[in-house]
């Protein structure tokens, strides 16, 4: 980059450029270095001439009272009168002042309080002798005038003194007086010589001129072969490293690095630079596929969890001709994927197992032994063994090539549905909850077993209990009550009781995301440490007796419904509406009606997705209720996110322009159009917004 103007970062330009700052600032060092050398020489040369001066006025009135009788002097003044030695002695007064050069006043006076009286004053042919005095004359002191002898004077002590004062005829004078002594050594008289100084300030004034134009054009030279110097060797690689270096950063072109001869600072500059810029290209390039193997992962982390999450049972009421039992479960992972798990199935029509297990550890390596312990799990119960069999066959086979120690704690129970009895063996899990009916939830007291897959060979032990109809069984994983807040406070087994006693009287689909609500509550800001897993099982019995012969009353039939969880997130999306379409297939809805409710559930669970949760994630239910009789269908979507009613919000102007009508609500708008009823209500702190479709004129 040529001349004074570079560019910044932002864009603007700068008018003061390194080259230009330099020079000034150089040019300001010259003058200032100049003027100090002007001043300086002007006063050595001004000083030497005032010495030169003094000690000549000196020399002078020292030679002539030397030479002056002073015994004579004062018969001159009492007379009046002059004779031939007092003629003598003005010509030669006269003589000295002739050959002093520039001496402007000599005379000869005697000093007394408050004026002096003249002996005689020296002349020369050029001297208006009109302005001579002559003996006797008198002048008094002025206020400034001899303030340096006064004392002498008044003392009559002799004394020799030079002074610089101001004259006000003559301007500027330099002036020395000598006394001159009679024989008893007192003053008799004063010599005084005066250099009046206008002819010498003008030669003064005439050398300062010459040496500060010498000066100056001397600096003006030394500041051009200093500015030239840095402009070669300085300014102008910099500024063409400069322009390198933005052409880099502004992402064009690179003209290549400016070839630098000298090994000086500037060169290794240069240097430093291009392997700076070599070393940013290939960490950019590393950063890129960083980046990009990054977002591979991601995405398959993405798909590894969705897998993940349909492994788990996750549509409810799992089994709804089965009234012997209500059954819900949840799972929240703490990374995208999670070790935790639940399972819940029928090995036969009398049997209901329930399985929970928590991996060691998180995230990828815990998901795959997570998919080994379940698939095990769920093979062996399927064979018709008991609880303990199982575990002891799958810690077998988990054991085998286990090096990288991971183990599982896991609860397994299998539920008798005709009598309530449970059988159920602990390998390390937490204990569970139970509550019988009338009562409150309490720990089962029992002592676990050793966990799966932590040792060969291993022994566990089965229990048992009996479930009366109305009793509930909560189980869990860690991640519940080991949840910490900002105060690194745990959860806790005491925390965790309380909240399931506080809401004791409600049913599994509505107790499980209220606990998971009073963690979060706790939790705060906090970020998730560990899996959180919860199931919950109540125990109806049979609805009635086998061999009753009571007749049977006719009944209006019940409503067929079926519920889903999942996580309100948009990758949830597909699992939600390949749930709305079993059920819809299953009712027989017709696809034109299948394909507005899909619409219409995709827009309210992508808003739940959004907007629910501020940011967060939470978790949405969906769910459909079949009407018989009917040809319709009821969906219901629920969050515990921010209280929100869409259907209080205005419906938009569709007869306006897409660019003058005010963003946002035309999704809803569309939903109550294609909608039969929409109803909305917050109950219990969750949002319920239930849709309503028929596809029949009659209702």
């Amino acid at each position: 980059m040529e001349g004074l103007l570079l560019r910044e970062k932002d864009g603007e330009e700068m008018k003061h450029g390194l080259r230009a700052r330099i020079s000034v600032e150089i040019s300001c060092m010259v003058m200032l270095m100049g003027m100090v050398l002007i001043a300086l020489s002007c006063y050595a040369f001004y000083d030497a001439y005032i010495s030169f001066y003094s000690e000549k006025a000196q020399d002078i009135v020292r030679m002539l009272a030397r030479e002056v009788d002073a015994d004579a002097l004062s018969g001159y003044l009492e007379s009046g009168k002059t004779d031939a030695a007092y003629e003598r002695m003005l010509a030669h007064f006269n003589n000295v002042k002739e050959n002093a050069g520039e001496l402007g006043y000599l005379y000869l006076f005697v000093p007394y309080e408050d004026h002096f009286v003249y002996i005689l004053d020296a002349y020369t042919a050029a001297d208006d002798k009109r302005n001579i005095a002559r003996l006797g004359d008198q002048f008094r002191y002025g206020e400034m005038e001899y303030r340096y002898l006064l004392a002498d004077i008044r003392d009559k002590k002799p004394s020799t003194e030079v002074i610089f004062g101001k004259d006000e005829g003559y301007g500027k004078t330099v002036s020395a007086w000598a006394p001159v002594l009679n024989a008893e050594g007192e003053l008799a008289a004063m010599v005084e010589a005066d250099y009046v100084l206008g002819n010498l300030q003008r030669r003064i004034n005439a050398y300062m001129m010459g040496i500060s134009a010498f000066l100056l054009v001397g600096m003006a030279v030394i500041l051009y072969a200093v500015l030239h110097v840095l402009k070669k060797n300085v300014t102008t690689p910099l500024e063409r490293l400069a322009g390198y270096v933005n052409s880099y950063e502004n992402g064009e072109e690179q003209p290549g690095p400016y070839p630098f001869c000298k090994k000086d600072e500037i060169k290794l500059l240069s240097d430093s630079f291009q392997g700076m810029i070599a070393r940013t290209k290939d960490y950019i390039a590393r950063i890129e596929r960083a980046a990009a193997e990054k977002e591979r992962i991601g995405a398959e982390l993405s798909v590894a969890a969705h897998i993940q999450a349909n492994m788990l049972p996750c549509v409810f009421p799992p089994f709804p001709d089965r009234r012997e039992f209500t059954l819900f479960a949840t799972m929240r992972p703490a990374k995208e994927v999670g070790g935790d798990f639940y399972d819940f199935f029928l090995i036969d029509e009398d049997r209901l197992v329930l399985v929970i297990a928590d991996v060691s550890g998180k995230g990828v390596p815990a998901a795959l032994f997570m998919v080994i312990a379940k698939t095990l799990i769920k093979n062996h119960a399927q064979g018709g063994q008991t609880p303990e069999k199982i575990f002891e066959n799958v810690n077998a086979q988990l054991c085998e090539n286990n090096e990288e120690g991971m183990f599982v704690t896991a609860w397994l129970g299998i539920l008798s549905l005709s009598t309530g009895s449970l059988s159920y063996v602990n390998a390390g899990h937490n204990m569970p909850l139970i509550k019988r009916r009338g009562g409150t939830y309490e720990y089962l007291e029992t002592e676990p077993d050793f966990v799966l897959a932590g040792m060969e060979n291993q022994q566990y032990r089965r229990r048992e209990l009996t479930l009366e109809p109305g009793d509930m069984l909560y189980v869990y994983t860690d991640g519940a009550p080991e949840a910490v807040n900002g105060k690194k406070q745990l959860y806790g087994d005491e925390r965790l009781r309380y909240a399931l006693n506080r809401n004791k009287e409600e049913p599994p689909e509505e107790l499980l995301p209220d606990v998971r609500a009073d963690i979060d509550r706790f939790a705060g800001e906090e970020p998730q440490f560990d899996d959180i897993t919860m199931l919950c099982l109540r125990y109806n019995g049979e609805s009635e007796s086998a061999d009753s012969h009571e007749p049977e009353k006719p009944q209006a039939a019940a409503p067929q419904t079926s519920a889903l969880r999942v996580r309100a997130e948009d990758m949830q999306l597909e699992t939600v509406l390949a749930f709305v379409d079993a059920q819809l297939e299953t009712a027989g809805c017709p696809r034109r009606t299948a394909v507005q409710l899909a619409i219409a559930v995709e827009e309210l669970f992508v808003n739940i997705a959004h907007y629910a949760y501020g940011g967060g994630v939470g978790e949405a239910v969906i769910s459909m209720e079949l009407l018989p009789g009917q040809s319709g269908v009821s969906v219901t979507l629920e969050d515990g996110g921010i209280a929100y009613n869409p259907l209080e919000r205005a419906d938009p102007d569709i007869d306006l322009d897409a660019g003058q009508r005010a963003v946002g609500g035309l999704g809803i708008y569309m939903v109550k159009k294609s909608m039969d009823e929409m109803t909305y209500e917050y109950r219990n702190r969750k949002n319920r917004l239930t849709i309503r479709k028929y596809w029949t004129a009659e209702r």
